[in-house]
């Protein structure tokens, strides 16, 4: 008789114990995400790493390669099915201390918003011109396209995951590149100071955080993000 109780006990614990779904909810937020990036340039530092490109910056041209780069980009976002409302292009060849992040409103064929942007602090060389790479630990940043995947609340707050879609960006994941915001990126153009770096990630204002996330999230289908120079 004991022996029986002892099994019905065992019975009553292993179906109490199994999971009842086996598949696992793909989560829209994740908190307190330490994966983003390592921490910013402080001002002192950022001092003494200011890129010196901006003699090669050309205002015309840089917003004319901004706009032709986005009408090579609306066939693959229709292709591949992205949102089909904006596209985000940032042109790192503008120097940081302007704003040069753009939201795209495909049907108004237009730029409907910017805002300012950082780079690598990796991306900073010696000859006048920025350099990118998609290595590990280099804090350098990716050129190519991206699609904007799952938001979550990482070390720097709100941000969303990047998915790079080229051979010179697909490790973003991997180097945990992602679009985030940060403190001490301002929300207006400064007066020729270029403003903080990032680790490779593109870092955005808080304040433009807010406004980015209204495109992002106006579609259930990801984001066309595309970081050119």
């Amino acid at each position: 008789m004991l022996y029986q109780i002892q099994i019905f006990f065992l019975i009553l614990f292993f179906f109490a114990c199994k999971p009842k779904n086996n598949k696992i909810s793909k989560p829209t937020l994740v908190k307190n995400d330490t994966a983003a990036a390592a921490k910013p340039l402080s001002r002192k530092e950022l001092q003494l790493s200011q890129p010196v490109h901006d003699s090669l910056y050309n205002e015309q041209a840089a917003l004319a390669k901004v706009t032709a780069h986005f009408e090579t980009l609306k066939a693959f976002n229709k292709k591949n099915n992205y949102n089909n409302s904006y596209i985000v292009i940032a042109n790192m060849h503008i120097p940081s201390y302007k704003k040069r992040l753009f939201i795209f409103d495909i049907k108004k064929q237009k730029i409907i918003s910017s805002g300012m942007v950082s780079h690598g602090r990796g991306s900073v060389s010696n000859n006048g011109k920025l350099i990118f790479s998609n290595i590990l630990n280099s804090n350098k940043t990716s050129l190519g396209k991206y699609k904007v995947g799952i938001s979550y609340y990482g070390q720097y707050g709100f941000a969303y995951r990047l998915h790079g879609l080229d051979d010179s960006n697909n490790k973003a994941l991997e180097r945990n590149i992602v679009l985030h915001s940060y403190k001490d990126v301002p929300d207006q153009e400064t007066n020729n100071e270029h403003i903080v770096l990032s680790s490779g990630c593109p870092m955005v204002s808080i304040n433009y955080m807010q406004e980015l996330k209204k495109y992002i999230d106006a579609d259930t289908k990801p984001m066309l993000f595309s970081i050119i120079y």
